[in-house]
């Protein structure tokens, strides 16, 4: 039985979810907390497995809540969120700050159509009690030293898949690349449409690189990162410019680190350099097989750093993987692959 606490400032909505999580088997609500300093004292109390955390909340807020619970009593975490700047905002910070996932409110901070999430609420709780706590916390990697890519070839690509626990991964390794980098980057992460673009706003500001949500027909330039709309496949053409497309979900998911990958070896060859991070699922796969098919190189995130370990596990069972590092290692690996 999977031992739950609920965060929510809302009576209403305190209730709603215990009741609708009560109706699985496998899960049960043991207890419930209306704000950050009352989860604190529940969390002592009753040691859940998992905790559903709103991100809105008076007081101490969810990050904050969130990451007194992570420094005191590391916990999987799955963040609840109203669609909204602010909360979209909060929410991805919150996945750099230790959340495994997180699930949208349908109609704002105290949703009547909360039932519409039970599956993907219920599903996230099932994974986050598996995930492996010492994975979520952020390590920093070395700096790359600009002068290490000064005679590179320029005109390449990196393409990066990503899942559960990718807003995390990613917000590690983008930093370190520098703003020179000799390629352009796409990145596929699995995230809610309402959230891809502030969570490319958020890398933006943390990276030396220019990082923003892709549009149809932007140009793929050295030293910038384009990060495929939530919901829509996204593909580069011979022309490299973005197309995107709602082409039907690959591996139930859109957009698909698969369908990304293959456009860009058949457009980049050897010129390619696949990353797979951490995921549930097998998407990435199929394409960084087809990267180093053409002649491209491929990295996948080892097992001691992946939140979930599935989409780097099925992209090394195919044997196409290059280089197995660690999460650290992989903006070092990227400039060896470049060079």
């Amino acid at each position: 039985m999977i031992r739950i606490l609920v965060v929510d400032d809302s009576a209403f909505m305190r209730q709603f979810l215990s009741d609708m999580l009560n109706e699985s088997d496998d899960l049960q609500v043991t207890a419930t907390a209306k704000n950050g300093y009352e989860a604190l004292d529940k969390v002592r109390e009753y040691r859940p497995d998992v905790i559903t955390l709103d991100v809105a909340m008076p007081g101490m807020d969810g990050l904050h809540t969130l990451k007194r619970i992570m420094n005191d009593f590391p916990t999987p975490v799955v963040m609840v969120s109203a669609y909204t700047q602010k909360g979209a905002e909060a929410t991805i910070e919150s996945l750099e700050s230790g959340a495994v996932d997180f699930v949208a409110k349908p109609d704002g901070p105290v949703s009547l159509n909360i039932h519409k999430i039970k599956e993907e609420l219920v599903s996230k709780i099932r994974i986050a009690v598996k995930i492996e706590l010492e994975h979520l916390i952020k390590e920093k990697p070395k700096e790359i030293k600009k002068a290490l890519l000064s005679k590179v070839k320029r005109g390449k690509i990196v393409a990066i898949g990503s899942s559960t626990g990718g807003p995390k991964a990613l917000s590690t390794i983008l930093p370190a690349l520098p703003k020179n980098l000799p390629a352009g980057v796409v990145v596929v992460q699995h995230i809610s449409a309402d959230f891809t673009a502030p969570f490319a706003s958020r890398l933006n500001s943390i990276c030396g690189l220019e990082i923003k949500e892709a549009s149809e027909d932007d140009t793929v330039n050295d030293g910038e990162v384009l990060i495929a709309p939530g919901g829509i496949h996204l593909k580069i053409s011979p022309q490299r410019k973005v197309v995107l497309t709602e082409d039907p979900p690959r591996h139930g998911v859109r957009p698909s680190v698969d369908t990304m990958m293959e456009s860009i070896a058949e457009v980049y060859g050897e010129n390619s350099i696949g990353v797979i991070l951490t995921g549930m699922g097998k998407d990435g796969s199929v394409g960084m097989k087809r990267i180093k098919e053409v002649g491209g190189k491929t990295i996948a995130e080892d097992r001691s750093t992946c939140v979930v370990f599935g989409m780097p596990n099925a992209a090394i069972s195919t044997g196409c993987v290059d280089k197995v590092v660690k999460l650290t290692e992989i903006p070092k690996e990227v400039i060896k692959a470049l060079k």
